[in-house]
This record gives structure tokens, C-alpha cells and sequence, in this order.
């Protein structure tokens, strides 16, 4: 299982993928109103939230809450179209960063791998993939589904999106990835600057609550953070309450 994952290698595909995204994005900026830009980029900052941070982050990461299926798999679709990697590869690279931080076996420290490259090469040549660190989500179908046949959802997914109106593609598909790139890379640069961890309020507004990163190291499966929390809110809203 894990060299069948192995083979869809998705760094070189991500890297022309987020090529793309980023140039249309820019482009967009000069034939859309402003109006319909502000609308795109909210919609974006909550996708991007739910599938990175709430998904990828809090809930396949850290197991930090239970859900029902309905929102397990809302979250599970947000984190695949973010196009940041499967929750398998996310999750992997995410858990070793927490076993190795800030230390040369980490695969985002920017201390080691350099700031520009952290900042801007999210899930490309920097990432050393060790599937061992995501084998409870390689024994989830869904999860395995998600990562064999990625790349064809993507394409499904446009394709739908592009059938349905063409301009869909840039508050669904386009600005999320952009901003979950941003968001990602802001966090990896700033939370860990000079090899220290820190917590960033500024940061925590801005990535909805994940700025509050050195808290979240000593207390990884926590739900909610500090304030202010985005993604702990949402959670809250969705999460299984112990009885």
C-alpha cells in the first residue's frame, strides 16, 4: 500500500498545478470587479480554513475531535481541493514536522531549508515523504482512495466546475489553493523564525487561530487554541460533544 501511494508522486505536478493557479489568480485581478474579488476571496479563506486547518490540521492530523459523516466528508472534499496534497501526504509531512522540529530532520524548518524556499516551496523538493507517519489514515479507504486517484478528482472537479460557469473555478478551486499556499507558508516562516517557536496574534487572525503555533506544539491535540480561534469556533459548531 504504501509503494503503490509512493508512485503518484505528486510534487512535480503540484509544482505546475500551483504555477497555474497563482498566474490566473494574479491575471483575474485585472478583469474582475472588486466586489467579486473581495466575494471569491472569502469564500476561498473558508475553504482554504476548513480544509487545511480544520481537516488537515486538527482533525487528521491530531484527531483533536469526532464529527458526523456528513461533515467528516465536507471536510475530507475541502482538504483535497486545496491542492496542497492528500490528507495522507499532509498528514505525514505535518506529524514528522512535530517529531523533528526546528531540526534538520524537519522537512519545513526554515532555519535549515532556507526561508524563501519554506515560504514558497510548500510540498515540493523540500518535503522528504515518510508515509510511515500517516499509517492510521493508510488504513482508512477513503484516505487511500483520495491519495491513488488524486489528480483524477482534481480534473473531475474542474471539469465540473468549468461545466457548470468558468468562473467557478477561481473562488472554488484557484483562491483557496493560493491562499492555503500563503497561510502554510506564513506559519512554517514566522512561527519558527531564527529555530524558535512562537505564537503570532497577528498570524492567529489571519490563519484563523493557527498562528497560536508554539501552544499548539505543547498542546497538539487540542481543538481550541487561544484567542482569537476561527477554527476552533467552526469546530465547535461541528464537533461530537462527549457524553
Amino acid at each position: 500500500m504504501i509503494k503503490q501511494i509512493r508512485e503518484d508522486n505528486i510534487q512535480p505536478i503540484l509544482m505546475a498545478l500551483h504555477s497555474i493557479m497563482w498566474s490566473f489568480s494574479i491575471v483575474s485581478l485585472f478583469f474582475l470587479s472588486w466586489q467579486s474579488i473581495l466575494l471569491f476571496l472569502l469564500i476561498a479563506y473558508f475553504i482554504s480554513i476548513i480544509g487545511q486547518f480544520v481537516g488537515m490540521h486538527r482533525y487528521f492530523s491530531h484527531k483533536s475531535f469526532r464529527t458526523n459523516k456528513f461533515w467528516h466528508y465536507f471536510i475530507l472534499f475541502c482538504s483535497t481541493i486545496v491542492t496542497v496534497g492528500s490528507p495522507i501526504s499532509w498528514v505525514a509531512v505535518h506529524l514528522k514536522h512535530h517529531r523533528f522540529s526546528d531540526t534538520e530532520k524537519d522537512s519545513h524548518s526554515p532555519e535549515h531549508k532556507g526561508y524563501f524556499k519554506v515560504f514558497f516551496g510548500y510540498f515540493y523538493d523540500i518535503y522528504d515523504l515518510e508515509l510511515k507517519y500517516a499509517v492510521r489514515l493508510m488504513r482508512d479507504k477513503d484516505h487511500v482512495f483520495v491519495a491513488k486517484h488524486y489528480f483524477k478528482l482534481h480534473l473531475a472537479y474542474v471539469v465540473l466546475l468549468l461545466a457548470i460557469n468558468p468562473i467557478l473555478v477561481f473562488p472554488l478551486y484557484f483562491y483557496p489553493t493560493v491562499l492555503s499556499l500563503v497561510m502554510a507558508g506564513a506559519i512554517n516562516v514566522f512561527n519558527h523564525w531564527n529555530g524558535t517557536l512562537n505564537d503570532s496574534k497577528l498570524l492567529a487572525w489571519i490563519t484563523g487561530g493557527e498562528g497560536w503555533h508554539k501552544y499548539h506544539h505543547d498542546n497538539p491535540s487540542k481543538w481550541k487554541l487561544l484567542y482569537p480561534d476561527l477554527c476552533g469556533f467552526l469546530i465547535n459548531l461541528i464537533r461530537i460533544r462527549k457524553s
